[in-house]
């Protein structure tokens, strides 16, 4: 009852956790892409454009690795006959070519030490987004062995580094999920793969959206793995309302759908930073309807617009409104306990399901080792619990048993 008790007072406590962000900085993120500057979260769509840009790096020799902050990396590289490119990655969502370095860590925690030691002096052989994921995959090669650096852009985000056979050598933090985990020794799994709206034919999409019961937007947002400000940009092109049901299209709506979403991938890169009220709010790769509206300063590449943004958001939050910064700061750390406490109680009702399931079996083990105790000793008791099959260990120092249920 205890871990049933606990669930419930996890889950209770995110809406209420959701209702807090709404009422501090309103609608401020993923759904309209209005975040404040230091915390956009990138979307698959536009890590496409990070990930041709970064194609400038290719035969580079990585230099040096800086840590700016825990989740703060900076990456040194010289490209030859070009000179000095910095590449920055903020977990858990950013990454982009930067033109500064700003200050870094003089002792460094043990994640950077391990990039310094097996990639400064190696050459940057290949990039690649990875399918439709935020996530970035950098292949170097050193003069004695070759190694994969991954950049997970979602979730709480991490940094990982694997030998040529993509066993993890180190990574910012040990993660786990129901169908993968991420720690030191083991072979890296990507999650299971998005599907990818770029390579969507006109027939399934119109099946898809056919049996769906979600918004039109959302759909596209989340089925789609378009994102939120690119899924309103694209029915917003299409003139069709994005709050309508996407299983009520009719077939005209659905195509026309189907062809502003597309466009989106054949869009001819034009990167902005977008100003409102003179605060940059957001930066994009390319024109957006979604911003006609808003003042927009057009720059030569999308990391020089995130670059800007990042910038100024910092800026923008320690010099006018450090009391925001440190509230911004004090949520990501509890939704980051959020999380692991939703774990905890998820293993917690899993456990609570199978002692309720054999409860039989736990009763009379436990019954049967009170009565043992009141005439043997401890160590003699627990010695004979070993009759029950489902005593899988028992420590007597404790006086703890564990059981094991299929």
């Amino acid at each position: 009852m205890k871990s049933e008790s606990f669930l419930a007072d996890a889950v209770l406590y995110k809406p209420f956790y959701m209702r807090f962000l709404w009422l501090i900085f309103g609608m401020a993120g993923e759904k309209t892409g209005k975040n404040s500057g230091f915390v956009k979260k990138i979307a698959s769509f536009e890590l496409r454009f990070i990930s041709k840009e970064l194609n400038s790096l290719l035969g580079a020799k990585l230099q040096r690795v800086y840590q700016l902050s825990e989740r703060d990396f900076l990456f040194d590289f010289h490209i030859p006959g070009k000179g000095r490119r910095y590449l920055r990655a903020h977990l858990p969502s950013l990454l982009f070519l930067s033109e500064s370095k700003p200050p870094v860590i003089q002792n460094p925690p043990r994640m950077c030490s391990l990039l310094r030691k097996y990639l400064e002096g190696a050459m940057l052989k290949s990039i690649a987004q990875q399918g439709f994921e935020r996530i970035m995959r950098l292949d170097f090669a050193s003069k004695s062995a070759g190694f994969a650096l991954f950049f997970e852009l979602f979730s709480r985000g991490n940094l990982i580094l694997c030998s040529n056979e993509l066993k993890i050598i180190g990574l910012v933090e040990s993660q786990s999920w129901k169908d993968r985990q991420l720690t030191q020794g083991l072979v890296y799994s990507p999650p299971p793969p998005s599907r990818n709206p770029a390579a969507v034919s006109r027939e399934e999409f119109l099946l898809f959206v056919s049996h769906s019961e979600k918004e039109l937007a959302a759909f596209l947002a989340t089925e789609l793995s378009l994102g939120g400000l690119y899924a309103e940009e694209a029915c917003l092109r299409a003139g069709v309302d994005k709050s309508k049901k996407a299983g009520s299209l009719s077939a005209e709506e659905a195509s026309l759908v189907f062809d502003s979403m597309h466009a989106l991938f054949s869009e001819e890169p034009s990167a902005s930073v977008v100003y409102d009220s003179g605060n940059a709010i957001d930066a994009v790769p390319i024109k957006l309807k979604s911003y006609s509206s808003l003042e927009q300063r057009q720059l030569p590449s999308f990391s020089s617009a995130l670059d800007e943004l990042f910038a100024s958001g910092i800026n923008s939050a320690s010099r006018a409104n450090p009391e925001k910064e440190r509230i911004l700061r004090l949520i990501s750390e509890q939704e980051s306990s959020m999380d692991e406490l939703l774990k905890k109680a998820e293993l917690s009702e899993k456990k609570a399901g199978a002692i309720y399931q054999h409860y039989g079996e736990v009763r009379e083990a436990l019954d049967f080792l009170t009565a043992e105790i009141s005439h043997f000793s401890v160590s003699e008791a627990f010695d004979k619990l070993k009759k029950f099959k489902s005593v899988k260990s028992f420590d007597k120092k404790e006086r703890k048993i564990t059981f094991h249920f299929e």
